[in-house]
């Protein structure tokens, strides 16, 4: 029941000439999935990382952290207005300078952050190219 009230509540954001394309369709709600995904993590995360954080990068962690979930936010707003391919990549960039950010931060290329980059080609392959065209590729 409350998936069901989520998904209602991002059908909302969906471009109309989405609605009868399945594959432009799909990609939206995934956009728009893990925009609020990022949103739902990153807030009650800087609540937590600020107070693990040594004294002098607090702020820093905070405000980071909650800039993240709110560029995450405008996901929303430039795939209504601008479309698919502008949400996608503002998405995908999002999370390369963020991973990049984790990266030099958490120990370079010993980093656990690390893993995110071959996570975030997967994801904007899949938001931009139509699921038939991914099918030819096997």
């Amino acid at each position: 029941m409350a998936l069901q009230r989520i998904l209602s509540a991002l059908d909302r954001w969906v471009p109309r000439e989405h609605i009868g394309d399945f594959d432009r369709y799909r990609q939206s709600m995934m956009a728009l999935g893990v925009s609020l995904t990022i949103v739902v993590v990153c807030i009650p995360s800087a609540g937590f990382m600020y107070t693990v954080a040594p004294p002098e990068e607090r702020l820093l962690v905070a405000f980071n952290t909650l800039a993240t979930a709110a560029l995450a936010g405008l996901t929303a707003t430039l795939l209504h207005r601008r479309g698919l391919v502008w949400a996608g990549n503002w998405l995908a960039g999002l999370l390369f300078l963020g991973g990049c950010f984790a990266v030099l931060r958490g120990g370079g290329v010993f980093s656990p952050f690390i893993q995110i980059f071959p996570v975030i080609v997967v994801l904007a392959t899949l938001i931009a190219v139509p699921a038939g065209m991914i099918a030819a590729w096997k």
